[in-house]
């Protein structure tokens, strides 16, 4: 099988996006951040109302359910605008470049505008699939996105690779609900 595709901008973002939201480090992180700015309001409030400071101690009870409610959104936007700088920063000269994918037998090769490479299948580690993309990563860390999009007969791809996760025993997981949260 033999493909060729371009990535841009939001392929990136969608691979930085749901890695974050699948690492154990960064939901802890996220979680433990939530936790922390509410606790601060609801400690700064309990301050005020100790100090017989009425108004303050309101203000600060109204923040800490505000920031209780509405934190994880403010936070999940934050990311996205880190991610889409930090994509903006590392990957701006390879937008929007021809890629090609061979599958061959014991390995695949990938060519693009900085090279060739070749990767054996014995070195993926697992494939995901989400509504958009395909992620193959790899055991050294590095993962190789496909675009469902940009890709002519996705279902023939879709085959290839549940066949070669089977042929090769690694995780093919399915995930085509996921969306950044």
């Amino acid at each position: 099988m033999n493909l060729n595709y371009s990535l841009n901008k939001d392929d990136y973002l969608q691979y930085q996006l749901y890695n974050a939201s699948t690492t154990e480090s960064t939901k802890k992180k996220r979680l433990k951040t939530w936790i922390i700015v509410t606790f601060i309001f609801i400690i700064l409030s309990i301050l005020f109302y100790q100090a017989d400071n009425k108004l303050l101690t309101y203000y600060f009870i109204a923040f800490s359910i505000i920031t209780l409610i509405f934190y994880p959104f403010y936070q999940r936007n934050q990311y996205k605008k880190y991610y889409g700088k930090f994509i903006d920063e590392t990957y701006k000269n390879r937008f929007d470049k021809e890629s090609n994918i061979i599958f061959n037998d014991m390995n695949f090769e990938t060519f693009d505008f900085t090279g060739e490479s070749k990767i054996n299948y014995s070195s993926l580690e697992k494939i995901i699939e989400i509504s958009s993309h395909f992620f193959l990563k790899v055991k050294n860390g590095g993962t190789l996105i496909i675009p469902k999009s940009k890709v002519e007969n996705m279902e023939k791809v879709r085959i290839e690779l549940k066949s070669l996760s089977e042929k090769i025993k690694i995780d093919y997981s399915t995930e085509l609900n996921w969306k950044w949260k």
